[in-house]
């Protein structure tokens, strides 16, 4: 299965160049870091239900290059970035997220192995479907040859590399 990564230094070069941008560089930073976040959750549930070792090496590596991804994008952080992405939260979101816990918690959880690594792939390559949506809605509405517009581009291929990436591995496993 062939990752396509971006190089560490390559993000990070990336957000030095766009912290001449202030607040507005730092937001698209955040909301791509949110973004690949939500994606390595989806896509660590289906290393989880993988159903051999050769499955959960080939979802872990899609798993941890964009973890690394992400880990970069969070360290370009300066202080402003850093209160945006610990922003305070409304009321409206900490009733939802406690209900969500509650829901949770009183939802059966299921034996492991019970969840289907079909399902579970699916759902990953959705997410990082959308994922790659978000990203590219986000990255063309930045300034022609501005860095958040090129990061955007770079994470957006990342994501469809590795949801074609996984693609692949399905249809594998399938033939």
């Amino acid at each position: 299965m062939s990752v396509h990564t971006i190089p560490v230094g390559a993000a990070r070069a990336l957000a030095d160049r766009g912290r001449t941008s202030g607040t507005a560089f730092q937001a698209v930073l955040v909301a791509l870091a949110q973004t690949l976040q939500r994606a390595v959750t989806r896509v660590r549930a289906t290393e989880e239900a993988a159903l051999n070792l050769a499955q959960r090496q080939k979802v872990a590596a899609v798993a941890d290059d964009l973890a690394a991804t992400e880990a970069a994008l969070k360290d370009a952080l300066n202080a402003q970035g850093r209160c945006l992405l610990d922003g305070r939260r409304s009321l409206r979101e900490k009733v939802k997220d406690a209900s969500e816990k509650v829901r949770a918690s009183l939802a059966q959880k299921p034996e492991p192995g019970a969840v289907s690594w079909w399902f579970a792939l699916s759902e990953a390559v959705e997410a990082l479907d959308e994922a790659a949506e978000q990203v590219a809605a986000l990255a063309e509405t930045q300034p022609a040859g501005a860095p958040a517009a090129a990061l955007g581009r770079e994470v957006v291929a990342q994501l469809d590399a590795h949801r074609e990436a996984l693609l692949t591995e399905a249809e594998r496993w399938v033939g």
